[in-house]
């Protein structure tokens, strides 16, 4: 797939991952409100509430900027180290293992991530 530009990008790639299909699966599990499925099949409205929180975040943490208005995404810091933009920021910043690998799955686990 293409760079993730926009907020609809973001919902349409959440539509390919195993996050929708445990989404459709068990949706009180992932926090889809009851009756939502039937309401909306493709669960289009929560996928991009979902990418929205995401993208707030991101930019709270300065990674992107998310112009709320538009929906678009901006790369941050990509110019400013000059490498070229080409919609990948993961060289440009350090993260570690275990943030990444855990920290976005809290926001899935029910009860905040307790097991």
């Amino acid at each position: 797939m293409a760079p993730t530009q926009n907020l609809r990008d973001a919902a349409n790639w959440l539509g390919y991952s195993y996050l929708f299909v445990r989404m459709l699966r068990s949706p009180a599990l992932y926090g889809v409100p009851l009756g939502a499925v039937d309401a909306d099949p493709l669960l289009l409205d929560r996928r991009l509430d979902l990418a929205h929180s995401a993208a707030v975040l991101l930019d709270r943490n300065n990674l992107v900027r998310y112009d709320r208005k538009t929906g678009n995404f901006q790369v941050r810091g990509v110019t400013q180290t000059g490498h070229e933009v080409d919609g990948s920021c993961t060289n440009d910043f350090d993260c570690a293992r275990e943030t990444a690998f855990t920290t976005p799955m809290v926001h899935f686990l029910p009860h905040g991530g307790s097991r």
